[in-house]
């Protein structure tokens, strides 16, 4: 799917606009062709995306303190400042911290919640693996 997105080309994507398939935030759609691009030129490099986001990570799930609705970190921030830099676009710290707790790498869900006792342990068998 990435290198389809990468080699879209403006006629399809003006078609796709005209007839309702798609995303319509020119802005956001050109974004994730770009991403798709950025991520096909680490490849390239032979530099590996899920190496590179868990180094900035630390290398295992963050554990947040789950008291305050947080929406970023200083490492979603860092997270954001390193993907711009390989040109990545729609990356702020906000929607990288919600990719982060989606993915599993920030846990910082609430105290009762389900999902937090499961990447806990998740992060116990990681441990346990090494």
């Amino acid at each position: 799917m990435t290198h389809v997105k990468a080699r879209i080309d403006r006629c399809t994507l003006e078609r796709q606009h005209a007839e309702n398939v798609c995303v319509r935030s020119h802005a956001k759609v050109r974004a994730a062709i770009g991403n798709a691009r950025a991520y096909l030129k680490m490849m390239e490099a032979g530099e590996d995306f899920s190496t590179f986001v868990w180094t900035l990570a630390g290398g295992e799930p963050i554990l947040g303190t789950a008291d305050d609705e947080v929406s970023k970190t200083p490492e979603s921030e860092a997270m954001a400042k390193a993907l711009k830099k390989r040109g990545f676009k729609c990356v702020g710290p906000v929607i990288v911290h919600a990719w982060m707790q989606a993915v599993g790498m920030i846990n910082d869900h609430e105290h009762d919640c389900f999902r937090r006792k499961e990447i806990m342990a998740d992060v116990r068998n990681l441990r346990h693996a090494r």
